[in-house]
C-alpha cells in the first residue's frame, strides 16, 4: 500500500481526524510519536475550515502532522481530484464515500474505502489493517455491523 487519503467531506470531520489521530496517539511509545510507514503517503485534509480548526484546537490534527501526514487544504474539492490519476498505479486505502473503477486515478489502481481509523491504521502499518480495537461511535445507537442480532451462514 502507498497512498492513504483521509480527505472527504463525510469522513473528515473533526470527530473523524480525532478517531485517526487516536490511532498515532495510542501507537506512540515514551513520547516518540509513532510516523506513517515508509514509502506510504498520507493525505489529510478537514471537510471545512471551521472542522480543521477544531482538530487544531483539540491537537489532533499536529498529531496527525507529527505522524507525516500531508496536509491539504480544508475542503472536499480533493476527492475530485482522485480522478486526476491521483494513485497512478498504486495501491491505497481512502476515507472517501464511494469508489467505483478508476475513480482513484488509473483503472488499475487498487483503491479501497475504509474508516478513518482503518486508514490511519494503514498508513501506520504500510498495508491494510485495523488499529485493533473497536469503540462504538459516541452518540450512535443503531445496530452496527458485527454488534446485530443475524447470524452469518454460508450460503450456498
Amino acid at each position: 500500500m502507498n497512498k492513504a487519503y483521509l480527505v472527504s467531506c463525510t469522513n473528515s470531520r473533526a470527530s473523524d481526524l480525532a478517531a485517526a489521530a487516536k490511532v498515532f496517539k495510542d501507537a506512540s511509545q515514551s513520547g516518540t510519536p509513532a510516523k506513517i510507514a515508509p514509502g506510504v503517503e498520507f493525505y489529510i485534509a478537514a471537510a471545512s475550515l471551521p472542522e480543521q480548526e477544531a482538530a487544531e484546537d483539540a491537537g489532533d490534527w499536529q498529531a496527525l502532522l507529527d505522524a507525516g501526514a500531508k496536509p491539504l487544504p480544508a475542503g472536499c474539492g480533493h476527492v475530485l481530484a482522485l480522478e486526476l490519476d491521483f494513485w497512478n498505479l498504486g495501491v491505497g486505502i481512502s476515507a472517501s464515500n464511494r469508489n467505483f473503477k478508476g475513480r482513484m486515478g488509473s483503472p488499475d489502481a487498487k483503491a479501497y474505502l475504509a474508516s478513518p481509523e482503518v486508514v490511519a491504521a494503514s498508513a501506520l502499518s504500510g498495508k491494510i489493517s485495523g488499529p485493533g480495537w473497536y469503540e462504538k461511535p459516541v452518540g450512535v445507537e443503531k445496530v452496527v455491523l458485527g454488534e446485530g442480532m443475524a447470524s452469518l451462514r454460508k450460503i450456498e
